[in-house]
């Protein structure tokens, strides 16, 4: 007898489609086959198998050593195939197997040759099973079949191990081992069972002796005082199960486990009975050429390693059961798992069967790795209808307190909700929000307001709910886009990744990838950014804003205990995430950690545009996570980045951990600029020791003063019938007439036919369509559309914004993208009616959605008879135009704009309609 030996399968094999059901292992010739790689699904492969979902055939040959045909069990193993799987050796069949995310093996030692033997498997995935069997984010980015992890051949005693299920307890170091025997032993069999330490040294031990029949065998070891597994110290030990026949040793079977506890009580997270906040990121184990196929152990190796750079202590691995290497890397470099069970299409008595057996086997397999903290049953009410179905909700109130029967340790999320579903029951109060920033920062702090209160929308309103009003708050899901660089993502061939085909179907088509450099270069926006690489590193830079924003306004709210960003990679034509889907790091990458710590130092502000003079105020914060009290620390800031400076500090008080602290205010006027600049406001956390722990900043545009109108359209008459707007054109020192005759320059929201006589004429209009009272038609062959409820909203695929910063608008800071200085007048229409040579040339602001699609317009010209138009929807509300430094300039710039070449050249006067002249002061 001797101990196992595996062999792996993985590699080239031969495979067949099959969609008429037709073939079976005598008909599989190698002149009709292709070749495949085991494991990788087979849409991963190829164009001609990209779209197939069916029947298909996979073949191999092996060879067995001779001496393992005598005395010993031959077990071919499979890690994961998708979805029915039919196994043949040497044309017998060897097993079936229904399910794609677990492991199944089969005995097939009686149906092995001498030499050379043949391994043929037959995998379905019909169709039309789709809705009622676990398929995950295969409903999303489509199907994926086959065998998708690894095969292999083992060599195993006839008495071997063949399930160990451990169950540790960290208060009395007990641990509960319970093992299983194929079909029972066939003679009595001693059973060695130990617990060693991280050194392998031995803490305790036991024999038993299992009786001939006997097919399972529990045991009770102890380990004193044992180290906790925790995300900084992932300590773990190990249980080895020795089965042996006098002196002879006939299998060893050892597995990882770790001591640690989490509970969610009085609106924290508990690991280990310390709160820790949860720093958590996304994670839907899609891989970049295998799809759902982990690479190798070090592409995973490289990938944790670099979320453990950006700050992340958490994965939520998203609807899908993960290879084990995913959750035997986390359990070694200490990231704690949040895992969900791969959903359905309906609800149906044999989806419920299937899920709670998926369920199950899950917990059988997984069980004991410590970095899985939580599991979901349903994510945002997929495979279930909670809102309209009574029925649904009972079911999912059963299916909690039978996971929480079934695995007491970890906490359990019954739906991890957004709009318009909700909770039943849940040990944590998760939720959903996606907010396109910078344009939709107000309502992103709204939500945080009333999430932060425990809003009633967050649980069912049919009064079926259990909600103790102490689960911790968890923003599950947010996000916003930073595009990838393609030509990093190309293949040796210098071709764009086959899933640039795909996405079309989703949103209006904003997220399909294939020709945004076509796009780009025909709306001409090589002379906004340059290069599209150009364009791709603005984006990324404003999903740093985004994401930047939104996580220091969750850690200024003490009741909201931790969050999720989407995504840890781009997936396909998805790109919220921090790494590309090549797992390239993004812009931003070296900066994230400091944003993504469990110490923070936040700054509060209500606004980052400020004219010189004005009064800038920034609120100083501390938010402490996890571990000691913070005591005895300092805190410093400085405007950054001119001549004039400013310094400022404060002692720390005490703060808990789950807890927010203001503990400064910085007060000081806005410094005297010659022109308009960005300066960083910066703040810096010492420990008592003097030791940096955190620097945050805010980005400021600062603006001199302004002194009077521009000097090109300073006597200009402008006409408005607007009479709020005419107040504050006077107020900004602007000429304003009520006699259409008498002006050079209209101002109004649309055109009606005396205004475009006016323009026809030579007149000019400055068209503020931030002003309609309802979206249409406000010029001949141009429409404002308003962007809510469209692709425009930016809440999902991000939109980018952009002004060209050049001439007249050279005014503005920063960019091409908007940042917060443009927090007042974030449009809320979008024009269209403009062409692609439009963009080219008199285009001087735009939006764009996801992968270059819908380009609106925000500010354009065009020529009218012999007049001109300007065109604008940016938001310039009377309020904005009282105080906003951003919004006041903005008016300049595009009044300037409209009465460009008034003054024709030599000429010291404007031109007015009547004949009579309006003579320029000096």
């Amino acid at each position: 007898m001797t101990e196992r030996t595996r062999f792996l399968m993985d590699g080239i094999w031969q495979f067949w489609i099959d969609p008429a059901d037709c073939l079976t292992p005598s008909t599989l010739t190698p002149e009709t086959a292709s070749s495949i790689t085991v494991p990788s699904p087979w849409q991963s492969q190829s164009d001609e198998f990209r779209a197939y979902s069916g029947t298909a055939w996979y073949r191999q040959h092996f060879e067995v050593p001779a001496d393992w045909l005598t005395c010993s069990s031959v077990i071919l193993g499979f890690g994961a195939v998708d979805y029915f799987s039919s196994v043949y050796v040497n044309g017998e069949k060897a097993g079936m197997n229904e399910g794609g995310y677990l492991p199944f093996e089969f005995d097939i030692t009686s149906f092995l040759v001498p030499g050379i033997n043949s391994l043929a498997v037959c995998v379905s995935d019909p169709p039309e099973i789709f809705a009622e069997v676990p398929h995950g984010k295969q409903g999303w980015y489509g199907p994926l079949s086959g065998i998708w992890q690894s095969v292999w051949i083992e060599r195993r005693s006839p008495a071997h191990t063949r399930s160990l299920e451990i169950h540790s307890d960290l208060p009395s170091g007990c641990v509960q081992i319970d093992i299983e025997f194929p079909h029972g032993l066939t003679s009595s069999t001693q059973v060695n069972i130990s617990v060693l330490d991280g050194a392998e040294a031995m803490i305790d031990s036991s024999t038993s002796t299992v009786q001939a029949g006997e097919s399972v065998l529990h045991a009770a070891l102890r380990v004193p005082k044992p180290d906790a597994w925790s995300t900084n110290f992932p300590y773990l030990y190990t249980v080895r199960v020795t089965l042996t026949d006098g002196p002879d040793v006939l299998d060893t079977v050892s597995k990882l486990f770790g001591f640690r506890t989490i509970e969610a009580r009085d609106g924290k997270l508990y690991l280990n009975g310390e709160v820790i906040y949860l720093r958590a990121v996304l994670d839907q184990d899609y891989y970049p050429e295998t799809i759902y196929t982990t690479p190798s152990d070090a592409f995973l190796q490289d990938q944790f390693t670099k979320a453990k750079d950006l700050g992340i202590n958490c994965l939520r691995c998203h609807i899908k059961a993960a290879d084990p290497r995913y959750y035997e890397l986390a359990d070694q470099m200490g990231f704690l798992i949040w895992t969900e069970i791969p959903n359905w299409g309906i609800l149906s008595s044999r989806s419920k069967k299937l899920g709670r057996e998926l369920f199950e086997d899950i917990l059988t397999r997984d069980g004991h790795h410590p970095s899985i903290i939580a599991w979901t049953i349903i994510n945002e009410d997929w495979g279930t209808d909670l809102v309209h179905e009574p029925s649904h909700r009972i079911w999912l109130k059963e299916m909690y307190h039978w996971v929480k029967e079934k695995d007491p340790t970890r906490l359990v999320i019954d739906n991890s909700p957004c709009t318009p579903n909700f909770h039943i029951e849940s040990d944590i109060e998760d939720y959903h929000f996606y907010c396109g920033i910078p344009d939709h920062r107000r309502e992103w702090d709204a939500f945080l307001k009333s999430f932060a209160a425990r809003a009633p929308y967050t649980y069912s309103p049919h009064g079926d709910i259990v909600r103790t009003g102490h689960e911790p708050l968890i923003v599950s899901e947010f996000g916003n886009w930073g595009l990838p660089d393609i030509d990093v993502l190309k293949d040796s061939t210098g071709r764009d990744p086959w899933w640039f085909n795909t996405g079309l179907e989703w949103s209006e088509g904003v997220v399909y990838p294939q020709g945004v450099k076509t796009r780009f270069n025909n709306l001409g926006l090589g002379r906004v950014f340059g290069t599209y690489q150009s364009f791709t590193m603005e984006t990324q830079k404003q999903e740093f804003l985004a994401l930047k924003y939104q996580i220091e306004a969750m850690r200024l709210r003490p009741e909201i205990q931790g969050y999720v960003i989407t995504e840890l990679t781009d997936v396909h034509w998805e790109c919220n995430g921090l790494l590309d889907m090549n797992r390239n790091p993004k812009i931003f990458f070296y900066d994230m950690d400091k944003v993504n710590a469990g110490t923070v130092v936040i700054p509060e502000w209500e606004q980052t545009a400020y004219s010189a003079g004005e009064t800038v105020r920034i609120g100083v914060s501390i938010a402490h996570g996890s571990g000691k009290p913070l005591q005895g620390a300092e805190v410093s800031w400085k405007l950054e980045g001119g001549i004039h400076t400013f310094f400022g500090s404060a002692m720390v008080p005490v703060i808990h951990a789950g807890s927010v602290k203001r503990v400064g205010l910085a007060s000081f006027a806005a410094p005297e600029v010659d022109a308009p600049c960005q300066q960083r406001f910066v703040m810096e956390l010492h420990a008592k020791d003097g030791a940096l722990i955190n620097t945050n900043y805010v980005d400021f545009t600062l603006y001199p003063r302004r002194k009077n109108v521009p000097d090109s359209i300073r006597d200009a008459a402008i006409f408005t019938v607007d009479g709020q707007l005419a107040y504050r054109l006077r107020a900004l020192g602007y000429s304003v007439t009520t006699a259409l005759n008498l002006a050079q320059i209209a101002v109004a929201a649309s055109a009606d036919q005396a205004l475009l006589d006016f323009v026809q004429s030579g007149g000019r209009l400055l068209l503020l369509a931030d002003r309609l009272t309802q979206p249409g038609k406000v010029f001949p062959g141009i429409l404002a559309v308003a962007r809510s409820g469209t692709p425009w909203d930016g809440d999902w695929a991000s939109t980018f914004t952009w002004l060209q910063r050049s001439g007249l608008f050279s005014r503005f800071p920063g960019g091409p993208l908007i940042d917060h200085s443009f927090d007042c007048v974030i449009p809320e229409y979008v024009l269209t009616g403009f062409k692609d040579w439009d963009y080219q040339r008199t285009v001087r602001s735009g939006i764009v959605v996801g992968w270059v699609h819908k380009p609106g317009v925000l500010i354009g010209e065009k020529d009218y008879g012999k007049g001109k138009v300007v065109f604008n929807t940016f938001n310039l509300t009377d309020e904005a135009l009282s105080s906003d430094a951003t919004a006041i300039r903005l008016l300049d710039g595009l009044l300037e704009l409209v009465g460009k070449g008034l003054i024709p050249d030599g000429e010291t006067s404007i031109k007015v309609s009547t004949g009579t002249a309006v003579s320029l002061s000096s």
